[in-house]
């Protein structure tokens, strides 16, 4: 995938619930909201050893699905309103909200900011209006614009029915609102001043600051492969999620209430259950683990750590999901691109130019092998390069993969053999040469999808984890040795189970309890 498209919208959170008795994790949106509840943030006693903080909300941004599935005609309804740019003067209603931005985040706006409030119908049939004729492109017949398609569904993540177009529109429901570097303007949906509408100008404002200090313009064009993108998405919105929990913490009991409805209303929107649960996953990753990502470095990194990364983002997403490696200098390793053989059509016109990044790897795996093996495996991607083609009838894609070190890529290694073999014959070979493995994959007789759980646990596992390494702003906490943490936070996910990575929200204070106590017998540290 190339460039981020401009409009950044705000995110969806979950369906409404009661607190989790647990740390922050990402919980399925695609749910029933009384199985989701809402995951609160661990208070001083838990997990983290962090302070008490307001709830992490699970997010479906727009933006990445637009980015992942290359619909661009959602973005370019954005596009089309071009205004006078910075505001004259603030709308009084948003002025204290642009304040509270200031304080938390640490950096004055240097304009004010339009703000426009958009009417509910008004503002959804906007985002789901298209440039482009509603018609379903024919599965795989993917350009050198949208590559990512056809290797999703060659390793089984969507079917060979998808629409890239629908899933676009079905994923607008979910969407609260969203600020334009192009235009300089917020666009909320809603024009009445609820506590839902506060917080989601919280989150915007929260990227013009971004966009008056670091040029989010600017900062968009910057990456130039999948995972670059995934991990720029993640420091952009975890900086702004980081903020809107701030505020969250501070409303009063009605406003959290009245919050949570409203929320949970939109969250509940039956086309976002159309959505694949991988795709959904992918959309929320940035979004659940950039906040935990930012707040490790911010706490860790000394004085002016934030800021700086927008100087120095992470190169890649597998840093995203693994704070400690962008602290210890995470390099990525380069890979050579596949090469076709006679008989095999290129769907991207042979531009070998892209990678899969380490979530989509992932997910790739976690769709047939056990989330903990998945984790173990991916934490040591070192870099990937991918084609996809088709031979015959069949989509296909052809896949190199190297890990961090030899170590790494013997994972991959193993890790992939026993994905090809638990599916179906003959669909999928691997082979090891030197430093890399190369893996090809096509849709021949492929099942179903994975269900959506199997990518929920993904996402619980890499957020608990996060959130333990992420120490807390106290000094002591923060003075505790990185390689602890991460030891810490490894121990603990390896106490989960796959049911409970899916609900982590249903946990008990006392099998929370359990896990602590475990984790810290592994590494000889204590919280």
């Amino acid at each position: 995938m190339s460039n981020l498209p401009p409009p950044p919208p705000r995110a969806l959170p979950p369906p409404s619930g009661p607190p989790a008795a647990a740390w922050p994790a990402p919980h399925p949106i695609h749910r029933a909201p009384e199985a989701i509840g809402r995951p609160g943030r661990v208070p001083d006693a838990a997990l983290g050893g962090r302070p008490t903080a307001p709830t992490r909300r699970r997010t479906l941004a727009l933006v990445a699905l637009v980015v992942v599935l290359l619909a661009g005609g959602l973005a370019s309804a954005y596009n089309r309103r071009q205004g006078p740019g910075w505001a004259a003067r603030w709308d009084p209603r948003v002025e204290p909200l642009a304040r509270f931005v200031e304080q938390h985040r640490g950096l004055t706006f240097t304009h004010p900011v339009r703000v426009e409030f958009v009417p509910e119908q008004q503002f959804l049939d906007e985002m789901r209006r298209t440039d482009t004729p509603a018609t379903p492109q024919p599965a795989g017949d993917a350009t050198k614009d949208d590559p990512e398609l056809p290797l999703w569904q060659a390793t089984g993540l969507v079917s060979a029915s998808f629409t890239q177009q629908q899933s676009s529109s079905d994923a607008a429901s979910g969407v609260l609102g969203a600020y334009d570097p192009a235009t300089h303007a917020i666009r909320v949906r809603g024009d009445q001043l609820t506590a839902s509408v506060k917080v989601t100008l919280v989150h915007e404002l929260t990227h013009a600051v971004q966009d008056q200090h670091f040029a989010l313009g600017t900062l968009q064009m910057r990456p130039e492969t999948n995972s670059a993108d995934a991990a720029m998405l993640g420091l952009i919105e975890g900086d702004a999620v980081s903020v809107e929990n701030e505020y969250v913490a501070q409303l009063s009991d009605a406003d959290r209430a009245a919050l949570d409805d409203r929320e949970g209303t939109v969250a509940d929107a039956p086309e976002l259950d159309r959505v694949p649960g991988a795709l959904l996953a992918s959309i929320q990753m940035p979004y659940a683990l950039g906040p935990s990502f930012v707040d490790t470095v911010d706490n860790l990194g000394g004085r002016g750590a934030r800021d700086r990364l927008f100087a120095e983002p992470p190169e890649a997403d597998v840093e995203l999901m693994f704070p400690d490696l962008y602290l210890r200098g995470f390099t990525p390793v380069e890979v050579e691109p596949p090469t076709l053989v006679a008989g095999e059509t290129a769907l991207d016109n042979g531009g070998f130019s892209d990678d899969v990044g380490a979530f989509s790897w992932a997910l790739i795996l976690a769709s047939r092998l056990d989330v903990h093996r998945v984790a173990e495996v991916v934490e040591h991607w070192g870099g990937d390069r991918y084609a996809v083609f088709r031979r015959g009838l069949s989509v296909c894609a052809r896949l190199v993969v190297a890990g961090a070190d030899g170590a790494g890529t013997t994972g991959f290694f193993g890790a992939l053999t026993e994905w090809a073999a638990a599916g179906p014959a003959g669909a999928a070979t691997v082979l090891r040469t030197g430093s890399s493995v190369t893996m090809t994959a096509c849709d021949d007789g492929l099942p179903a999808p994975a269900p959506s759980e199997r990518f929920d646990a993904v996402l619980g596992l890499l957020a608990v984890r996060s959130d333990v390494v992420a120490p807390g702003p106290d000094p002591q906490d923060s003075s505790t040795d990185l390689a602890a943490r991460a030891c810490l936070g490894d121990a603990v996910v390896k106490e989960l189970t796959n049911d409970e990575l899916q609900d982590l929200g249903a946990l008990s204070d006392g099998r929370v309890g359990e896990v602590r106590a475990a984790a810290a017998a592994t590494c000889g540290v204590s919280f």
